[in-house]
């Protein structure tokens, strides 16, 4: 079975932009770093965004914009607010791959 990351940029529930990637192209390091420049590029608004974003996380000023989230259940990665970008492993019709469950 062929594996897919599905590259979305959300602006609440609408779907603004799509990309499907070949899973073997991209590391997980990678992709994180995908998803934060896509995020910096389309989301964030102006310099103090972006640089706030890097700041240490125990900082008053720090902003969590470009926090990597992760749903291991569901094999999802998400940076941003709203909008924000959402990367999911699908197969090659474009169905979701859940992690599978453990009894």
């Amino acid at each position: 079975m062929k594996r897919f990351w599905r590259i979305r940029m959300m602006d609440g529930l609408a779907i603004s932009m799509e990309q499907t990637i070949p899973e073997g192209l991209l590391t997980s390091r990678k992709l994180n770093e995908l998803l934060v420049a896509l995020t910096v590029k389309y989301c964030l608004n102006d310099e103090e965004e972006i640089v706030r974003s890097y700041y240490r996380r125990n900082v008053k000023k720090y902003l969590p914009l470009l926090e990597i989230r992760r749903d291991r259940n569901n094999n999802t990665m998400q940076c941003g607010e709203n909008p924000y970008f959402v990367a999911s492993l699908v197969d090659e019709n474009g169905k979701s791959i859940t992690a599978p469950r453990l009894n």
